[in-house]
């Protein structure tokens, strides 16, 4: 199927397809004349790397599930990224939830500072 179909089943554009493409995420290719044709698998890849994309792995990191895989995608590659990615979500979580800690503690601070005295200030507060 030509480029235009494949993006209206997967909801890529045609800019990112040829990209995914030219980057070797999507081999074998064939062209007639001047258009590529893909096939059911490429759909599934394009399908894939936007779902993948969605939530946070990036081209150059489905290259190293998909780039080299060949005519079959390696689940178990696949798999070690999915657990690298989370483990990286989980420690972007715990970075978020310190910094929330330390938002309230000064946000504690100012409004005690602030029931104490109405007039208190940033000089006289440290945060």
């Amino acid at each position: 199927m030509y480029i235009g179909k494949v993006s209206e089943i997967t909801g890529a554009s045609v800019k990112a397809i040829r990209m995914y493409h030219e980057l070797g995420l999507l081999q074998g290719v064939t062209r007639l004349g001047k258009y590529r044709r893909f096939s059911e698998r490429d759909v599934q890849l394009v399908a894939l790397i936007k779902q993948a994309q969605s939530v946070g792995f990036t081209l150059a990191e489905m290259r190293l599930a998909i780039g080299d895989a060949g005519p079959t995608t390696s689940w178990v590659r696949l798999l070690a990224l999915i657990e690298q990615k989370e483990s990286e979500i989980n420690n972007a979580i715990a970075a978020l939830e310190a910094k929330k800690a330390l938002l309230v503690q000064h946000k504690n601070s100012i409004e005690q500072c602030l029931a104490k005295d109405p007039g208190c200030n940033i000089s006289s507060q440290s945060v």
